[in-house]
């Protein structure tokens, strides 16, 4: 990390010289904001408008946990007026960034920070506060709501003369979070303790916990591992075949070969429920949102239940 941070300042100081020039655009007037990943930039885009100009860092499936930053990426954190990461040790190469007084940003908003907290059921490794807690705060709905009012109090204190109108933008947004937990609530409500499987990484502890729903997934949601053992590929068949489960899950990410071999073994169905995590560069420059994606995860459970 000391030999990453000091080839980013060596950037930095060869970008300065180059690239001081006047801020006289209309770009530059509004509030500069930095996100790490796809669920805070899009929180932070539908509660700062048209006042908010939002910069996501990370591409298209990158991890924010091993992410690696350019000189540029350093100079847009330092340069933002908000920077807004997960925290807790989920982003680690944040840590050097902002603790440093050559590159800190005027504002930071740590999201893990606003929510309860849930252990990583799958972690043995008590080395960092990321393997205590689950880091996939957003893939609950209540979260979201939770960190999107984090957002509004942070752009209503460094934009003080327009809070009127970030609080108006936060209260439709929340009140469009609140219509979403409320449709999953009632298609739950019948089928608390069923169990969705995962022919994938795990990455929905909050969601399942918020909606009371059991699990059972081929790896856990940080899991470095990609090709599964044939223990956890027969565990996964008998478990489809023995709870007669409908529909097999993969996340956005995933090669989707595991959950091909297990529906072609159990006539499962074999369907997208998206983390949110990331999503392609496509999606972005088409102006998906995360209210969209939790939409199609309805309708993608709705089959499962």
């Amino acid at each position: 990390m000391k030999k990453l941070f000091s080839l980013l300042m060596c950037g930095i100081l060869m970008l300065c010289f180059t690239s001081c020039t006047p801020e006289n655009n209309t770009e530059n007037e509004k509030i500069q904001i930095v996100t790490t990943i796809f669920p805070l930039y899009d929180f932070a885009r539908q509660v700062g408008g048209e006042r908010a100009q939002v910069t996501l860092l990370l591409p298209s499936g990158a991890e924010a946990h091993s992410y690696e930053p350019s000189p540029q990426d350093v100079i847009k954190i330092k340069e933002s007026d908000l920077f807004i990461h997960l925290g807790m040790d989920a982003d680690p190469w944040t840590d050097a960034i902002i603790r440093s007084k050559d590159t800190k940003p005027k504002n930071v908003l740590s999201a893990m920070e606003y929510v309860e907290l849930l252990g990583d059921e799958h972690s043995h490794d008590h080395s960092s506060q990321m393997a205590l807690y689950d880091q996939h705060i957003w893939t609950s709905i209540e979260n979201a709501e939770e960190i999107a009012e984090a957002i509004k109090d942070a752009l209503c204190r460094i934009d003080a003369p327009n809070a009127q109108y970030y609080e108006k933008r936060a209260e439709g947004y929340g009140d469009k979070l609140s219509l979403l937990d409320e449709k999953f609530e009632n298609l739950t409500e019948n089928h608390q303790g069923s169990t969705i499987v995962f022919a994938d990484r795990f990455a929905f502890r909050y969601f399942t916990e918020e909606y009371k729903l059991n699990h059972f997934a081929a790896f856990p949601g940080c899991s470095s591992e990609s090709e599964p053992s044939a223990r956890t590929v027969s565990q996964l068949i008998d478990m489809v075949k023995k709870e007669k489960i409908p529909v097999v899950f993969y996340t956005e990410t995933s090669n989707q070969k595991l959950a091909d071999t297990v529906c072609e073994e159990t006539g499962a169905q074999k369907l997208l429920l998206h983390s949110c995590h990331t999503v392609t560069k496509e999606q972005l420059e088409g102006g998906i949102t995360y209210t969209d994606l939790m939409e199609s995860n309805y309708e993608a459970l709705k089959k499962a239940l």
